[in-house]
């Protein structure tokens, strides 16, 4: 073998396809395996090792040839460039080549007219139909999607990222290619891990923790409504049925329904996009609900007895003053005592200051402007997206801003592409 073949083999039994010097003792222990097999001094050949990258520096670019070649002098071109320019592990190799010689003599003509040439506006724009029939190659290599190998193959300077970067890299940036669902999202991986992104997964687990479900424990007393109107002014009882309304509507669902109970949403495991809209949907309701602060007419002015009898009730602040005037007068007063206050009154007193005060409520575009910072750190400064729509090999393109959180599934945040949701339909995704 001569000293560029050995380079390949070698480079070809490497994991990465590809090695960099300065190269680790186990990439320098494959190539004196390579050396030994061959019969080769290994010393002297190794002494070379800085130059070792030249002999595909010299090595004669696709781009250069006038017109399509055969087989056998194409092939080694294209391992060469597979290996060292793409980056592409050794399976990956494998497969393209194998895919490759497949191809009639007219569709191996159109490969190697468009090889490595493109720009991706010009690959988005047809010139990924002579990579068609690489779309599929995946192997089992981690990271990689469907797409990814025909892009590379089309576009000039390109190749993987691998595990550390992006899908694409270009000299002037990364791109991300993702093949959506027929529902037009995708799953970021690890990256929309709920425990990942707090800003927006602890404000939803604490309201439903606790209001949620004290409310769905509250509701299981038939007397509810009532006991929690007990605590208003007799004015402000229809925003406590509006309270109750919004609650039923938005997020305990209808009976029997457990896609956004307190235990589900809790467990943040599975929320669809349907629970997830009725939140963002929700939470407007509440804040709208708290323009006016009707908490503030709560009674919380109390009337105690002590003496053979005890007990705290309810009193109006009228009535309260009315005591406070009458004081040592000999006229008697006439005053209205409200319910009993026991534990389950403070209960209710604390479970409608938390439900004001909560963060969500208090601002709703918060709960959207998070959702859009999952999203900005999973494609953290990618100059685009290149998308496929499933089980299309046909590239299209968008930018980040387009894209946006909108449920969960397996404890992971799923990512959705705004054009393919309706705005109608899904106001949480078009907020973000």
């Amino acid at each position: 073998m001569d000293r560029g073949s050995i380079i390949r083999e070698w480079f070809y039994r490497l994991p990465n396809g590809y090695a960099n010097a300065p190269y680790t003792n186990e990439e320098m222990d494959v190539l004196h395996a390579i050396l030994e097999e061959e019969g080769i001094n290994g010393s002297i050949f190794v002494n070379e090792v800085d130059q070792l990258d030249q002999a595909f520096i010299d090595a004669k670019p696709v781009q250069d040839l006038e017109e399509a070649v055969g087989d056998e002098e194409f092939i080694p071109v294209l391992i060469d460039i597979l290996s060292t320019q793409i980056r592409l592990q050794r399976k990956l190799v494998d497969l393209t080549i194998n895919e490759y010689k497949l191809l009639s003599l007219t569709e191996k003509d159109a490969f190697q007219k468009s090889f490595r040439k493109l720009s991706i506006k010009q690959f988005i724009n047809n010139g990924y139909k002579p990579f068609l029939k690489f779309f599929d190659i995946l192997g089992d290599v981690k990271g990689l999607g469907r797409g990814e190998i025909q892009i590379l193959l089309g576009v000039q300077d390109s190749r993987t990222g691998g595990t550390a970067q992006h899908d694409i890299v270009m000299p002037n940036g990364e791109y991300e290619v993702k093949e959506l669902t027929k529902m037009g999202d995708f799953d970021p991986a690890k990256a929309g891990d709920v425990n990942s992104h707090n800003n927006l997964t602890m404000p939803i687990r604490d309201f439903y923790d606790n209001i949620i479900r004290p409310y769905e424990i509250f509701q299981e007393k038939g007397d509810f409504v009532d006991s929690l109107k007990a605590l208003f002014d007799e004015k402000v009882h229809d925003k406590v049925d509006e309270l109750i309304d919004i609650l039923n509507q938005y997020f305990t669902f209808k009976k029997g329904r457990s896609s956004n109970s307190a235990a589900q949403v809790g467990n943040f495991r599975e929320i669809s996009q349907v629970p997830f809209e009725n939140m963002y949907r929700g939470f407007k309701a509440l804040n709208k609900l708290f323009e006016s602060p009707f908490d503030d007419d709560i009674k919380d002015t109390r009337l105690s007895l002590k003496g053979d009898s005890t007990g705290t009730y309810w009193v109006s602040d009228e009535d309260a003053q009315k005591i406070q005037n009458a004081a040592g007068e000999d006229e008697p007063i006439s005053i209205d005592v409200g319910e009993p206050i026991d534990n389950e009154s403070n209960e209710l007193v604390i479970w409608v200051k938390r439900l004001e005060r909560s963060e969500f409520v208090r601002t709703p575009q918060v709960m959207a402007d998070s959702g859009k910072e999952v999203v900005d750190k999973f494609f953290g400064g990618v100059i685009g997206v290149i998308y496929y729509k499933q089980g299309s090999p046909i590239p299209l393109i968008a930018n980040t801003e387009e894209f946006a959180v909108q449920k969960v599934t397996r404890g992971m945040y799923r990512i959705a592409f705004k054009p393919m949701q309706s705005p109608d339909k899904y106001t949480f995704v078009r907020a973000q």
